[in-house]
């Protein structure tokens, strides 16, 4: 066993003595560690990674004695993790611990450090954190940390820094170069990170939550030519996500970033959108309320995955023009009709939801591709037609589709589809006819119904409904309101 570099041991105990048995032991992955460790002389000076997530360890466990390192769980750390000379790898992620000892700092081959989620982690980061001169991961994200020191300046080979959701967080100082992902939100952000100098930088997310952030003037900006947030400089920028409630103008330079694959914007106050990078392939934009209404994308020629969410759009313009597309997802918008989606080629999965005012859908039979339609909340749509595009389904959940009644959709059959019927119509409602409750889809089709035990639901009776025929299969669902009310 003196060999042995590389150790699993899930919901078990050591006993007995190890003295010189797991000498050599370097990674330890140990979940549902017991309360009380039973070993004796459990020498591990060599151990690099050590998990102990899911387990029962507390501060006052008697392993620290023995490992003298910790990883989740606990209230505190012990000063005897510093003991663990070539550890490089601390995870203590969704534990209560409430700061970071100063023997953290000692560590000198650390190279992640995973916080994250630590509710109880609070306070400031404290300078000596430039001691780890070999840190590349600082995840401190969904914490109560309420500030970084200038020091994590002269950090030579941090790479990725994650602050999400530390909502305590005023300003971030100044960062080292050599960053590639930088993930930062706050509700007490006042100031936007300088990251101009993050020349290396591969992938940015900007939140702030609330609307303490301070700009600078306008007019200001526009007379020297600069913007709040510089992007020019960004080249190796692949992933862009900016979710900020203040801003009303994009960053400039946008447009030169040649490598953005993905943009994400979610900024309710945006005035209008500028010329994108001809590379993108996946854009989501949530919340875009501008009143003048979403511009013609459609020069984006390589876009595969387009996502709008509580868009103030009434129409997207050149939507047909996307011949890249295979991915399109609309929710909460206010559009009438989608009369282009009949072009998208390439169109694999749509998935339209809470679109109140939308009336109908095109014919999608063309759309040989198309392998996932969902279609959730839109009371208005009446008849989606055609359904033999539904030959390519290659799962039986291929189709989904719920309406506020069952006679709000109609499904148009297909003059060349041939040997039609509907099966297992499962009914939970006992008043529920089968029969009554398709009649609008089976028109013009044989129909084979068949109940299934009722289940009682005093909400809502759910019909799903298998429509097989000789060039297709999938199932839809249907959602039926009941006639009677109940009170509130």
């Amino acid at each position: 066993m003196s060999n042995i570099r590389f150790l699993r041991l899930d919901q078990a105990n050591l006993e007995g003595n190890f003295e010189q048995r797991l000498s050599s032991l370097r990674w330890l992955h140990w979940q549902g560690c017991p309360r009380h460790l039973l070993a004796k002389n459990l020498d591990l000076t060599e151990l690099v990674v050590l998990d102990l997530s899911w387990s029962k360890v507390s501060d006052k466990w008697n392993g620290w004695s023995e490992i003298k390192v910790e990883n989740t769980g606990i209230v505190e750390l012990p000063n005897t993790v510093n003991k663990l000379n070539l550890l490089r790898v601390l995870k203590i992620d969704f534990t209560f611990v409430r700061e970071l000892p100063c023997a953290i700092w000692k560590l000198k081959s650390l190279e992640e450090l995973h916080a994250s989620r630590c509710r109880s982690l609070a306070g400031e980061i404290p300078t000596d954190i430039k001691e780890l001169s070999r840190l590349r991961v600082l995840r401190l994200g969904y914490s109560r940390i309420r500030g970084l020191p200038n020091s994590i300046s002269t950090l030579p080979n941090l790479q990725t820094l994650d602050l999400i959701h530390c909502d305590k967080l005023h300003r971030v100082p100044k960062l080292p170069p050599t960053l590639i992902s930088l993930f930062v939100g706050s509700k007490l952000l006042n100031t936007i990170p300088e990251i101009s100098s993050l020349v290396k930088l591969g992938e940015l997310f900007l939140a702030d939550g609330s609307q303490e952030l301070v700009l600078p003037d306008q007019s200001q900006i526009e007379a020297k030519g600069d913007t709040y947030l510089e992007l020019k400089s960004l080249s190796e920028l692949k992933i862009l996500q900016l979710s900020m409630l203040k801003i009303k103008l994009l960053p400039g330079g946008l447009d030169h970033l040649r490598k953005l694959t993905k943009l994400s914007l979610c900024c309710i106050h945006l005035e209008t959108l500028p010329w994108l990078p001809l590379g993108l392939f996946t854009l989501s934009l949530c919340q875009y309320k501008s009143s003048t209404g979403l511009p013609d994308l459609s020069y984006l020629e390589l876009l595969s995955e387009f996502e709008l969410f509580n868009c103030a759009v009434t129409k997207v313009a050149g939507l047909g023009k996307f011949k890249s597309l295979r991915i399109f997802r609309i929710s909460h918008c206010n559009l009438q009709q989608l009369d282009e989606l009949k072009n998208l080629i390439c169109l694999a999965s749509l998935n339209v939801s809470y679109c109140q005012s939308l009336e109908r859908l095109p014919d999608l039979s063309k759309l040989k591709k198309l392998k996932d339609i969902k279609i959730k909340g839109c009371p208005k749509i009446r008849d989606i037609k055609s359904v033999e595009h539904l030959r390519s389904f290659k799962k039986p959940r291929g189709a989904i589709i719920e309406a506020e009644s069952s006679f709000e959709v109609e499904f148009s059959k297909p003059a060349n589809t041939k040997h039609s019927s509907i099966q297992g119509v499962k009914c939970k409602d006992k008043e529920a006819k089968s029969s009554d409750s398709v009649k609008s889809i089976t028109e013009g089709a044989s129909s084979d119904l068949q109940n299934s035990p009722p289940v009682a639901d005093s909400s809502t009776t759910w019909h799903r409904v298998k429509a097989v025929a000789s060039k297709f299969s999938c199932q839809m669902i249907f959602r039926t309101k009941p006639t009677h009310s109940f009170p509130h």
